[in-house]
């Protein structure tokens, strides 16, 4: 494993350690109190079923690319992949919940140690990002939980307005 994905992969288990203690820390109408009114309209426990479906479409999105793919089709719809991933997620449990995405990061970082430093740079069509590097990519996966974290934040100290 080179500096760079080794890492990646701290930085992946250090994030995923920090948003699996968010989350346990939420009490339970936390969980249930409504974070957006645009778009999803998601709870933070439905956040974390987002969470969970997005990292494993992302990991299965760079299997692609390391294997030689383009990523995702250029009309890919993440709109719609999001609310129906979620929802076959959203009646699961916390702790089923939490379970889910622990195991789903810990791929996450067996991925990263899998790959050569050359890895990192392959490019393929991210659904969000466009064409993006493998290593922005993974980057991507730690910093969208912490944007969506942040919202939680603002939101449960009476900051946010649910944008």
């Amino acid at each position: 494993m080179s500096e760079t994905t080794e890492r990646l992969a701290q930085r992946l288990h250090q994030e995923g350690q920090k948003t699996a203690a968010f989350f346990r820390a939420l009490a339970p109408q936390q969980l249930d109190q409504q974070l957006y009114v645009d778009g999803s309209q998601w709870t933070a426990h439905q956040l974390l079923a987002h969470f969970v479906t997005a990292e494993s479409g992302i990991c299965a999105l760079l299997e692609n690319i390391l294997a030689g793919g383009q990523g995702v089709a250029q009309n890919f719809d993440i709109d719609a992949y999001n609310e129906r991933h979620v929802a076959a997620l959203s009646q699961a449990s916390l702790d089923d919940l939490l379970k889910q995405f622990i195991e789903q990061r810990q791929a996450s970082i067996a991925l990263v140690q899998r790959m050569q430093p050359e890895d990192l740079s392959r490019v393929g069509r991210h659904p969000f990002l466009g064409p993006a590097s493998v290593e922005d990519i993974l980057k991507l996966i730690y910093r969208h939980n912490q944007i969506h974290q942040r919202d939680v934040r603002k939101l449960l100290s009476g900051d946010g307005d649910k944008g």
